[in-house]
């Protein structure tokens, strides 16, 4: 419970919580790589992050992008980074956009910070502001390694799921176009692709 207390504290620092995050998943070449490959942006279109914490995914989205998170601290450093970016403090379990408002949404590592009562909330709130597709990438239980293994204990997500437990749940709100799984530093991670 202390520990606890103490991870939360120091992630809550976005500057720390970046640098760590960078080390631990060896650098953001190849997270980056996988996201993009899986968003592939356009100009024209709408994208809505969810969960965007400090927007470090936003450098790779040239469209209309728009963020949502609750902590306060991480939107204050994003604002700071990315002044054209529309960032706003909103609840992923109560979305205040129209129906098919975006034409993307993405989801970076941010389910695993959830039960899957409140994702499956988060998913349906996603699911009716989406015109066409949702890119969802988290961290997953790591199938080997004693140290990978010993990171997810210490992660601030409270629920890593496995690779299949992660599809399951998305699955019961969007149609499964692609997967993929990949390891970048210490992490285990997947890619879903979604569509209405």
């Amino acid at each position: 419970m202390i520990l606890k207390k103490i991870k939360d504290k120091i992630f809550d620092l976005p500057l720390l919580f970046n640098t760590i995050r960078y080390i631990l998943v060896g650098g953001k070449s190849r997270l980056n790589k996988e996201i993009f490959d899986a968003i592939k942006p356009k100009e024209d279109e709408k994208i809505l992050d969810i969960g965007c914490g400090t927007c470090e995914f936003s450098e790779l989205i040239n469209s209309k992008y728009i963020g949502i998170d609750l902590n306060k601290s991480f939107l204050k450093k994003a604002k700071k980074k990315f002044p054209d970016r529309i960032l706003m403090e909103m609840d992923a379990k109560n979305i205040n956009f129209g129906k098919k408002s975006f034409d993307k949404i993405l989801m970076m590592n941010f389910l695993h910070h959830f039960s899957d009562e409140d994702c499956k909330i988060i998913l349906n709130e996603a699911k009716m502001v989406l015109k066409n597709k949702i890119v969802i990438e988290d961290n997953i239980i790591p199938t080997k390694g004693f140290i990978n293994k010993l990171l997810v204990k210490l992660d601030r997500g409270d629920y890593i799921r496995t690779k299949d437990q992660e599809i399951d749940l998305v699955k019961e709100f969007f149609k499964i176009g692609e997967i993929k799984t990949f390891k970048s530093g210490f992490y285990e991670f997947i890619v879903i692709i979604g569509h209405k």
